[in-house]
């Protein structure tokens, strides 16, 4: 018996117009959709939709591949990943989280130093040398996996260094790649 494959999870934080919009759009492409909010009225709206209602954002977070925070203020985006409940407790190692709302950069920063752990890079380069993920992302992915590092890597933070591994590891694998490679490859 072929198992199917397994549908990538979104959590949805913040399920007004927006977020009930996201979370119809990932539900469309296939994504197994969880949403979080405080108001009851919109949770079945995504239970009508297909997707499922969660008690809090932790619990929304639990197990998913992204979790998008669709919320008003960085007060609000604050309290989705640090309070009670919360969604940086329960995210799992390699999780994406998208945050929506419009910040104080000085605001942003103190989130991602809080979130861009040297604990939470540590899981990526061990994800790379699966021998499953030889190609995985190649070229295209890279290049961003890349970007991002040499991004991280233009702050003066804790966390800017936390990646240097991540980015030595995609940095080899162009090398590596790069003479083998015959023809253009144009995706993305």
């Amino acid at each position: 018996m072929t198992q199917s494959p397994r549908r990538p999870v979104a959590a949805v934080i913040g399920l007004g117009s927006m977020g009930q919009g996201m979370a119809a759009s990932l539900l469309r492409a296939g994504f197994d959709v969880i949403g979080a909010d405080v108001v009851g009225a919109n949770l079945d709206r995504l239970a009508q939709a297909g997707g499922r209602a969660a008690a809090n954002a932790g619990e929304a977070a639990a197990g998913a591949d992204v979790v998008v925070c669709v919320v008003v203020n960085a007060a609000q985006t604050e309290t989705v990943l640090f309070g009670a409940g919360g969604a940086a407790q329960t995210m799992a190692q390699g999780a994406v989280f998208l945050g929506c709302a419009t910040a104080d950069p000085a605001v942003v920063r103190d989130l991602a130093a809080r979130m861009l752990t040297a604990d939470n890079f540590a899981g990526e380069p061990a994800y790379l040398t699966r021998p499953s993920a030889r190609g995985f992302e190649r070229p295209y992915g890279w290049a961003w996996a890349l970007a991002l590092h040499g991004e991280m890597r233009r702050h003066d933070a804790d966390w800017a260094g936390h990646a240097d591994e991540f980015g030595a590891a995609f940095a080899a694998r162009f090398r590596d790649f790069l003479p083998l490679q015959t023809y253009p490859i144009r995706v993305g």
